[in-house]
């Protein structure tokens, strides 16, 4: 069971006045050559809560709203064991450097 970090934080920027908006995620199998790593992703919230992230749908993170004054909303600094992205892998998986796609959506929202 291992968090995923981005390289860097991941941050929105809105500088709109009391817009609401919603982050997802769609992920992909991770894969080296005909392998498959077995496994998954999951999220736990802020409120504690894991859930898990099926391959190829898209997954609702995170919502909020925009802030004209702090513009820069801090997504991932907070990530760590007890809150954000994991991947838990499946004992059985042969060593190796597997690779897949995380895809990120944000959408502005009613």
């Amino acid at each position: 069971n291992q968090p995923v970090i981005p390289e860097g934080n991941l941050i929105i920027f809105d500088d709109r006045e009391n817009k609401n908006w919603k982050l997802s995620v769609t992920v992909s199998e991770l894969t080296q050559g005909q392998r498959k790593l077995q496994g998954g992703y999951s999220y736990t919230g802020k409120d504690g809560v894991s859930q898990p992230i099926f391959t190829g749908q898209k997954f609702l993170l995170e919502t909020g709203q925009s802030d004209s004054v702090n513009e820069d909303i801090l997504i991932s600094n907070a990530w760590g064991s007890n809150y954000g992205l994991k991947y838990t892998a499946s004992n059985s998986n042969h060593i190796g450097n597997y690779q897949g796609d995380v895809i990120w959506t944000l959408e502005d929202t009613p």
